[in-house]
């Protein structure tokens, strides 16, 4: 008989369906764009009506079918519009639990109440409210105990109450939400979910109306679709979303965290170098070479094997079961805003570890790591740091010569070209740190400045004398990993102000296998290396690699230059040795103690600090083109000392969140206290286009500008505080915070803003979907919800926090205190509002004669402009302005006041406004014909481009490059320059052609920096050009409808905006033609398809990109 055919068994599993992997979130895909944001942190996201179906038994046919079918328009819409989040799924013995407990919980609530709550039916054992309270008391049971609260939407505003507070529940029945939990502020959450429509969707439920609704409360989170804006969602249940962290990318909740960082995932904190504070000898003068703290200083012994174990465990400290960037957790409280923990010091961390005896050496770490290590140690005592840094970083000029000698021929790397020495001609006429620099005459600090070239010769000199030459491999394998190395420190001292390397840019192109004393002990020579021991080897190497530059680089930086930022080259940053900066900025740092601070005894210190929560700020110099500029910068957060550990406590600026809300409260609440108050220059087109509505035809129009002189500095502080007395009148305000999530660029990760906001009622709450529904109305797919830290402000107590702020402004300079004498604080998150505020005052006691019709007042901070076709109004304002005023502290600067005519006060002429251009105002300039407004282009903030880059060349290179360029132009693109009510569609063009010009030349420069690293692709050119035509052409006729009169005679189409966007990127390629053949061929090829039927003329192609040339002639890119 023959066998029964079978099919193949290969075939057989090749055929099989595989099960689908977990996608980011199980949703419908109805849902649209905020189920792919809420896909982030959810599993599953779906709509509440699918969530209620999927609980419901089979059997419910009846029921299933009223919920499909639901006559009520609010519940029907509640049913399609909300969205579940569902975090995690309830066993039947947890839904069997929470069914005995609810029944016990309604038990004992109605013996307390005595009476039934309302709105349960026959078929349910409890009611809605019953079910809500079940669900808040079963939070706090598994919550935090004693007196917190969990992270739940429900418990906001909630907190359990007090021993003394239950005694008297019978009292306070209206604070008391169920037992032993109290209302201490208002939840608009749990009172809706107590009403309709969510009480006729529970009456519609029946039976099983209990466990969905626990399940729904207790496991998932809900999401209230919002009428204001497109498609944004209102949190009202459920752990924050803005306190959950995202899911893998598989979208499975992630179990287990990896058990070592990748190197790519390493970045070295270089913001590290910036700012530090010089080391000083006994005779007060700057010392040299790594600090006193460092552990090559405090252990320097080298022949002491002990101390050679002990210097060990920070180099390799990963093999001491040690904390470490690898492995170890990060701790934001600790670290602020690094990356990554500081590692200088860890002499407590080796003190607590008691896993080895003290002195125990690892076995992999014998031999070659540690004759490495005593071998820096050894080259480290007879480094003289001070003279090499005299050598490559010369203080003068006339130096220059020493620079050209060539390295001892001792070092295998003396001959590498990165080893580059400064130009010369970059010092030559180098002034002198001895050289009269000073605030009174304007010098700048820039000449003074040491060259990111010299620097980098330095720390690779200093290098090659610590490590010895075979601590990177042998023969031309070894020279190939120097080159490599030294070439990336050179990239670490030139980059950017925001930029940095990882760990996998540094060790991606060094041969491991040639360094040899990564090997076991004893060293066996030219034996293949198993894969665990390449592992061991690697993750030896890179634990070497990155002390390398986190502990050794970066402390050498810090501890011999003052590393800076200067307002003229934006990113870029400068590097001086410490003891010019010292030298330069001692007169800066007098004249601030002498004109704006007044200094505090030891005990006064002691006094004011001990009763001020704020704590005290400190001021830094920044260079300028003439002089410097000091920044105070309050959003920095102290470090302060709990229980023996260094955390981090709440800047100033955090602490003056509640004042600063209530202001921004009453600022709304009566918006005429502002007078012409300006918050951004995006604010002015509204004033221009409603004065321009009423202007006569061809009226002559007369500009006057004025600026004040340092307007924070000069404000009287008892004026200011009694102004405020009146702003704030109501006796109670409550504050609170809420959180906006939303989608990043192209939906890469999510980005979560956080706000405070204040209402005048105690009673009623400051955030709720009412409020949410009005504060997302301009914006899309964006989910909204409170983040809890509600709290009741006294009238006075914010009057006292506001009294303490400008009163008692405390900043350290240097190692002393100092008080501030007048003016209110710069940097504070209340400075421009209290400033808008005051000068509005002035406005409404001495420019009243300016309430016409024909005149327009603008105000952005301290700059004044006024336009009026009145020219003896005109010049009445420039008189009164001019005139002192001391109650206010104004002051005017007449040389950098402007006018459009011929105008004297007293013996001083006002500069006038020359030529057809637009009058400057603050950045931009308005036409004095027809008030069209165009960006300045006049004084550009920096002429060299390649200085305001930020490159990431670190991971997905290409994605960050196209996002970067498309948020360049978004922030060059202002509505009010493509706005046709107030611009001709000539001037709207010329505005899209110079944005996309100067976007052209950051891209220029930024595949530049890209080559450096690897040689990009000509599809990022062509990819890029998409994304900037999709951008634009919803950008610019987004603001009218496409049936409208304006839309159709002057709508800007696709095709021009394709033309535009292919000649402006073409003619800034063009400079570098063989880099970019590819890419400009295919832009020429665009442009000659866009320019059939394009519907402009060729004098205005020609005059636009002429325009476009003269004003771009000055920048270099």
């Amino acid at each position: 008989m023959a066998k029964k055919r079978k099919s193949d068994d290969s075939a057989c599993y090749g055929a099989r369906k595989r099960s689908k992997p977990a996608t980011p979130a199980c949703r419908s895909p109805r849902l649209g764009a905020p189920a792919s944001l809420l896909a982030r942190y959810y599993p599953t996201v779906v709509s509440l009506k699918d969530f209620i179906l999927r609980r419901l038994p089979p059997s419910c046919r009846v029921k299933r079918k009223k919920i499909e079918t639901v006559s009520s328009a609010s519940v029907h819409s509640l049913l399609n519009t909300t969205l579940v989040g569902i975090l995690t799924e309830s066993d039947p013995a947890t839904q069997k639990l929470h069914a005995t407990q609810l029944t016990a919980f309604t038990q004992s609530q109605r013996a307390s109440a005595k009476k039934h709550s309302s709105g349960s039916t026959s078929s349910q054992t409890c009611s809605l409210a019953e079910v809500v309270d079940y669900a808040v008391w079963s939070l706090f049971q598994r919550g935090p105990r004693a007196y917190g609260k969990p992270r739940h939407l429900l418990c906001n505003g909630l907190q359990r109450a007090s021993p003394a507070g239950r005694n008297k529940s019978d009292d306070n029945s209206d604070s008391l939400v169920c037992t032993g939990i109290v209302r201490q502020h208002p939840n608009p959450n749990i009172d809706s979910l107590k009403t309709a429509p969510w009480l006729d969707l529970f009456s519609l439920l029946g039976s099983h109306a209990d466990a969905i609704f626990i399940n729904l409360l207790l496991d998932c989170a809900i999401f209230i679709s919002l009428s204001g804006g497109s498609q944004n969602y209102y949190q009202m249940s459920g752990i924050p979303v803005s306190d959950l962290k995202p899911l893998p990318s598989d979208g499975s909740p992630s179990q287990t965290q990896p058990s070592r960082r990748r190197p790519t995932a390493i970045s070295f904190a270089r913001n590290r170098i910036l700012y530090a504070k010089s080391s000083l000898n006994a005779k007060a003068q700057v010392r040299f070479g790594l600090k006193h703290v460092h552990v090559f200083q405090r252990y320097n012994h080298w022949q002491d094997d002990l101390e050679t174990v002990h210097i060990m465990k920070y180099v390799f400290p990963s093999q001491f079961g040690l904390p470490n960037v690898f492995t170890s957790a990060l701790d934001g409280q600790g670290s602020g805003r690094q990356p990554l923990p500081d590692y200088a010091y860890r002499e407590n961390e080796i003190t607590a570890s008691n896993a080895h005896p003290r002195f125990w050496l690892p076995k992999r770490l014998r031999g070659g790591p540690m004759d490495l290590v005593r071998r820096m140690r050894k080259s480290h005592a007879a480094c003289s740091y001070t003279q090499l840094l005299r050598h490559y970083c010369p203080d003068t000029g006339q130096q220059t010569g020493c620079l050209a000698k060539e390295r001892p021929t001792a070092s295998p790397q003396a001959s590498l070209p990165l080893i580059s020495q400064p130009k010369a001609d970059s010092l030559l006429g180098t002034p002198t740190a001895g050289d009269a620099v000073s605030p009174s005459t304007g010098g700048s600090f820039l000449p003074y400045a040491t060259s990111a070239a010299s620097v980098a010769a330095f720390c690779k000199s200093v290098l090659l004398r610590l490590l010895p030459a075979y601590a990177l491999g042998h023969g031309p394998t070894g020279h190939q990993n120097w080159h490599h190395l030294l070439g990336q420190v050179d990239h670490f001292v030139h980059a950017r102000r925001f930029e940095t390397l990882s760990l996998h840019q540094v060790t991606q192109h060094i041969k491991i296998k040639s360094v040899e004393w990564l090997g076991p002990h004893p060293v066996r020579r030219h034996v293949n290396v198993c894969k665990s021991d390449m592992a061991k080897r690697t993750e030896i190497f890179h634990e070497f690699i990155y002390y390398l530059f986190d502990s050794l680089l970066i402390p050498l930086i810090r501890s011999n230059f003052y590393v800076t930022e200067a307002a003229p080259s934006r990113n870029r940053l400068w590097y001086f040795r410490h003891d010019i900066w010292r030298k330069l900025s001692t007169p800066s740092l007098d004249m601030l103690r002498i004109d704006m601070y007044q200094p505090l005894r030891s005990d006064q210190v002691r006094n004011i600090l001990s009763h001020r929560a704020l704590g005290y700020s400190q001021v830094r110099l920044l260079p300028k083109a003439d002089g410097t500029r000091p920044i105070i910068n309050l959003r920095r957060r102290l470090v302060k000392s709990i229980n023996g550990t260094r955390r981090l406590g709440p800047s100033i600026n955090s602490q003056l969140a509640p004042i600063f809300s209530v202001l921004n409260y009453e600022r709304f609440r009566a918006p005429d206290r502002l007078a012409s108050s300006l918050f951004s220059t995006s604010s002015l087109a509204t004033r221009l286009k409603e004065f321009k509505a009423r202007l006569p035809k061809r009226a002559r129009l007369f500009f006057v500008k004025v600026d004040v002189q340092a307007c924070f500095d000069t404000i009287p502080q008892d004026g200011l505080l009694s102004l405020v007395d009146q702003i704030i009148s109501s006796q109670w305000y409550k504050t609170t915070r809420y959180a906006e999530v939303r989608l990043a660029e192209k939906g890469v990760n999510c980005r979560r803003k956080f706000t405070h906001i204040a209402s005048a009622s105690t009673t009623d709450p400051a955030f709720s979907a009412r409020i949410a529904d009005e504060l997302v109305k301009t914006k899309q797919a964006t989910v909204i919800l409170e983040a809890g830290n509600a709290r009741d402000w006294q009238r006075d107590q914010l009057l006292g926090l506001l009294h303490d702020h400008v009163r008692n402004n405390v900043v350290k300079l240097g190692k002393k205190h100092l008080k501030q004498k007048s003016g209110i604080p710069q940097g504070s998150v209340l400075s421009t509002l209290l400033c808008n505020y005051f000068y509005a005052a002035f406005e409404a006691e001495k420019l009243g004669f300016l309430n016409r019709t024909d005149s327009l007042l603008l105000r952005l901070t301290d700059d004044f402009l006024l336009i009026t076709t009145n020219k003896a109004t005109a010049r009445r304002f420039a008189e009164t302005m001019t005139e002192p005023h001391p109650d206010f502290g104004i002051s005017i600067n007449v040389d950098k006041s402007l006018a459009n005519f011929d105008f004297h006060v007293g013996h001083r002429h006002i500069p006038q406004h020359q030529g057809r251009s637009g009058f400057p105002y603050c950045g931009i300039t308005i036409s004095t014909t027809d008030l069209q407004v165009s960006k300045n282009r006049k004084r550009p903030p920096t002429l060299v481009v390649s200085h305001g880059l930020t490159v990431d060349v670190a991971r997905s290179a290409g994605q960050a490059f196209q996002n970067k360029m498309v948020t360049a132009l978004k922030v060059q693109m202002q509505a009010m320059l493509v706005d046709r009510r107030l611009n001709t569609r000539e001037r709207v063009l010329a505005s899209l052609m110079e944005v996309l010009w100067e976007t052209a030349m950051r891209m220029h420069q930024y595949l530049k920096a890209v080559r450096a690293h690897d040689r990009p692709s000509p599809r990022l050119v062509i990819s890029l050009v998409g994304a900037f035509v999709r951008f634009l052409t919803r950008y610019v006729n987004r603001r009218h409808g496409p049936d409208s009169q304006l839309h159709c005679e002057h709508a800007i189409t696709r095709k021009q905006i394709c033309w535009m966007v292919a000649v402006s990127i073409e003619q800034v390629l063009m400079r570098k033609q063989s880099a970019h053949s590819q890419a400009l061929a295919w832009l020429r090829s665009l442009k000659t398809s866009a320019a059939e039927g394009l519907g402009i003329d060729s004098q205005t192609l020609h005059r636009l990109v002429a325009n476009c040339t003269t004003a771009f002639e000055e920048y270099i890119y």
